[in-house]
């Protein structure tokens, strides 16, 4: 289960994004361990990969507005770069917890996997979420 958005480096979008679609290991799917699918919906949206749900119809009936929930959250960017090529990848903070996408449509996905809303080059990305940037 890495989620350690520190050392994780998306090479295999980098390189074949636009080819292939990638999405978490069945055994470790988003919602396998409840504190941790927040963060890898935020990897999801800022990779554009997608998410991966395997739940019986008790875990659907226990958690089903989280569940949707996710899928807004993914969808978000998703819709805009599923099928997009990923041209770079990099972090906008020293401690790694801001990071950004860029896609070849022009669009930029910031994401914050901090605890707290963090405001970088005068945008402000709320805690565990993302912007997106449309403007070339």
């Amino acid at each position: 289960m890495n989620t350690d958005e520190q050392h994780r480096i998306p090479l295999m979008e980098l390189m074949f994004h636009d080819h292939i679609a990638t999405t978490w290991d069945w055994r470790n799917t988003n919602f396998q361990h409840l504190g941790t699918y927040r963060k890898k919906d935020l990897l999801n949206a800022l990779y554009g990969t997608m998410p991966m749900w395997n739940m019986t119809s008790t875990f659907w009936s226990m958690h089903r507005q989280k569940f949707l929930n996710s899928y807004a959250f993914t969808q978000r960017s998703r819709s805009l770069i599923g099928f997009d090529d990923m041209i770079d990848h990099g972090y906008l903070s020293t401690d790694k917890k801001v990071q950004y996408t860029t896609w070849a449509s022009g669009i930029r996905i910031i994401a914050n996997f901090d605890e707290t809303a963090r405001t970088v080059q005068g945008t402000t990305i709320p805690a565990l979420d993302f912007v997106i940037d449309t403007t070339p």
